[in-house]
């Protein structure tokens, strides 16, 4: 009876600790938990000065919940550095993005929702009157993060925004972004 215990207890540990060891390995090979902060260069050719470009600032945030589905935010100040007629345009966006991984490039897509501001001293100025107002938008954009380092990437952004309720049919300004980030494990 003692043996027959004692070879059961044993083939029971050879059937169970070697798929014990494979699940240890395969949870430790995922990639989740990744963030990054970083600042960027923000070029916009708008739809009230057209040939006209608005030149600021956007500071984003991403955090990867596993290899490929992660969560983005941005925030643009778009005529930060350069506007015309003292029109000034903001936007506030955060959604989901899909990155690919091959090597140090890390391209990706992403789908946003947010909020634009958008003020100018003179209404008569922009097309409908519709400023100073805040309007719900939606965006569309790709990119490519590349892997200087373990801390460091650098980003090229192009994100496409749709202003939908912005008199009289809406404001659609693309965004081009360059940029640097931190990134954290």
């Amino acid at each position: 009876m003692k043996k027959t215990c004692l070879l059961s207890l044993l083939l029971s540990l050879v059937i169970v600790v070697p798929s014990a060891l494979h699940a240890q390995a395969t949870a430790a090979a995922t990639r989740g938990g990744i963030s990054q902060v970083g600042v960027a260069y923000t070029v916009s050719n708008e739809d009230q000065y057209i040939g006209k470009y608005l030149q600021g600032m956007s500071f984003y945030g991403t955090f990867d919940l596993n290899n490929h589905i992660g969560v983005e935010g941005d925030v643009h100040l778009v005529s930060l550095f350069k506007s015309y007629f003292d029109y000034k345009e903001s936007s506030y966006d955060g959604g989901l993005r899909y990155v690919l991984h091959y090597r140090r490039f890390h391209p990706y897509g992403k789908g946003m929702v947010g909020i634009g501001h958008a003020t100018a001293p003179n209404p008569n100025q922009i097309v409908g009157g519709s400023t100073p107002g805040t309007y719900f938008l939606f965006a569309f954009g790709t990119g490519l993060d590349y892997s200087v380092n373990d801390k460091i990437n650098v980003r090229a952004d192009f994100e496409y925004q749709r202003w939908t309720n912005f008199p009289p049919h809406g404001l659609t300004p693309p965004l081009f972004n360059v940029g640097v980030a931190y990134r954290f494990r």
